[in-house]
This record gives structure tokens, C-alpha cells and sequence, in this order.
């Protein structure tokens, strides 16, 4: 068992945050919508959306949560607020609690606290993928109270305690996935479609078949009758097929993306690493003991 953690690296993994208003919820379901993606995270009880009404009197669920979300105030990582202090064997058998069959696929795994501690993660799963989500701070507060707030039922977010103290870890937790992006050479992105998406994190687009996607997801199923205004021929397999990739296209474009795919190598540094390692020298230098 020790050497099987010991070996472990995360190739199969995609570890995902984003702060809470960033709309990644939506564009995680259209990444789980590839075959290869194991959901038996994903119970009746680990779900959320509520119904919203448009100004044309029209009404669709908005907030796509499915699956377990890691965290304080959660099933999983109640302590992630502190990860740094999570051994490597530690937060793998974690993780492994929330899935009822570890061992088929690629594991998502997501948590709005992974943000505190991206390089941490980097460093225990080289070889995890791992995707940041970004919207500017204000417009994810108020998306988060659109969705629900803190009347969303699932996830949780005691740990935020109000309005004034959510609104500050949202800067905090951008500014972590930034600085993340920096270093690292991986960019924010707006995602055109999701076959883009899945091309960037190794996985194949041809594979994703919108007829499985429409039968296991009832959402998709609402929204086309809430919001597919006629254009779309339901009554036919072509036309629900067209309706389930333009709405998991839509998802995914909703937000910036920023993906870490350790099997590319970036040369477009934000900082240049020869500037970090100049200014540490000046630091150690001249700093104070």
C-alpha cells in the first residue's frame, strides 16, 4: 500500500479550484460530459440548482453543483483551509473517500481552499493536471448571490461567515490562481467550445457522445424545454445532439481558464524566472534576520 502512495503522482487526476462566483461549477459538469471522467462522486444528496425567472418571464435552473466538493464545512477536507499542513499520502487517501470506485478513469477533484495551496498540490501530484477558473472579484460575489448565496444548500459556505469577509477571500483566492498562472507560464484563457477544453487536458473530443450526456443529465433535458426558444429540433436525436453541445459549449466559455497540463512546457512566463531568482538573491542579501 506505502508504495503504491510512494509511486503515486496523479496521472490521473484533474484537481480543480476557483473561487466561489466563478461559475466552474457549470464548466466542470461540460468537462465530465468525456467518457474517460469517473462521476461515482456524484450522489442524489451532493447536487444543487435553484430555478431563476427572466425578465421575459422565462425560467431556468441556474448553479450546476454535482459531485463532492472539498472543504471545511464538508464530507472531505475539513481542515483544506490549512493544506499546506496535508502530507501528500494524507490528502491521496482523502480524495479517495469521495469516489465509491476509485480505480476506473480520471478523478476530479475540486475545492474552492485548493486555491491557498496550488503549489502544494503541484509539488505532492506532479502530474495532476489542474485547472483554475477566474471571473474579476466583485462579478463573482455577485453571481455567488445569484445562484443562492449563502442560501445555496450545497456546497457549503460557513466558512466564509458573511458577505464582507466572502467578498475578500474571493480577492485572495484569485490572487492565489494568478500568481499560480504566473509562475507556472499557464494562461487564463475564455474556452471557445469544450472540445478545446478537453484537447488542453489530454482528452480526446471525439470520444464525448452528446446522446449519453442528454439521457444521464435531466438538466440538460430542462433547459432545452426552459430555454431552447424553437431553434433546436428536440424531437430528433440530431437536434438534441446539436442543443447538448452548443449548451456544454456555452458552459464552458462562461468563464477564464486557466490550465496546467504538466505534460506541456511553457516558455511564456509571466515572470521570468531569471527576475525571481535575482530578487531572492537582493532579498537574501539585504533582508532583515
Amino acid at each position: 500500500m506505502q508504495n503504491g502512495i510512494d509511486n503515486y503522482q496523479g496521472e490521473d487526476l484533474i484537481i480543480i479550484t476557483g473561487a466561489p462566483g466563478t461559475r466552474w461549477s457549470a464548466s466542470i459538469q461540460s468537462i465530465t460530459s468525456h467518457p474517460d471522467i469517473n462521476l461515482s462522486d456524484q450522489t442524489d444528496d451532493r447536487t444543487y440548482e435553484r430555478t431563476a425567472s427572466y425578465e421575459d418571464g422565462k425560467k431556468a435552473g441556474i448553479g450546476w453543483h454535482r459531485g463532492v466538493y472539498f472543504g471545511p464545512c464538508h464530507e472531505f477536507g475539513k481542515t483544506f483551509d490549512n493544506l499546506e499542513a496535508w502530507t501528500k499520502e494524507e490528502l491521496l487517501l482523502e480524495f479517495k473517500k469521495a469516489f465509491s470506485d476509485w480505480e476506473t478513469g480520471i478523478k476530479i477533484v475540486k475545492s474552492h481552499w485548493f486555491a491557498y495551496g496550488l503549489d502544494h498540490l503541484k509539488k505532492c501530484f506532479p502530474k495532476a493536471k489542474i485547472i483554475a477558473y477566474y471571473l474579476p472579484d466583485e462579478l463573482c460575489l455577485r453571481w455567488w448571490q445569484v445562484v443562492g448565496g449563502f442560501d445555496i444548500e450545497y456546497p457549503h459556505y460557513d466558512w466564509y461567515e458573511t458577505n464582507e469577509r466572502m467578498l475578500q477571500q474571493i480577492k485572495i483566492e484569485n490572487a492565489c490562481s494568478i500568481k499560480f498562472a504566473a509562475e507556472t507560464g499557464a494562461k487564463f484563457k475564455r474556452y471557445k467550445s469544450l472540445a478545446d477544453l478537453h484537447t488542453d487536458l489530454g482528452l480526446d473530443p471525439s470520444q464525448v457522445s452528446y446522446t449519453d450526456v442528454w439521457d444521464r443529465d435531466p438538466k440538460i433535458q430542462t433547459l432545452a424545454e426552459q430555454l431552447g426558444d424553437g431553434d433546436w429540433d428536440l424531437d430528433t436525436s440530431e437536434g438534441r445532439d446539436a442543443y447538448t453541445k452548443h449548451m456544454l459549449d456555452d458552459r464552458t466559455k462562461a468563464t477564464m481558464t486557466m490550465v496546467y497540463n504538466p505534460d506541456v512546457e511553457y516558455t511564456d512566463h509571466i515572470i521570468n524566472q531569471n527576475l525571481i531568482d535575482s530578487t531572492v538573491k537582493v532579498i537574501n542579501k539585504y533582508g532583515r534576520k
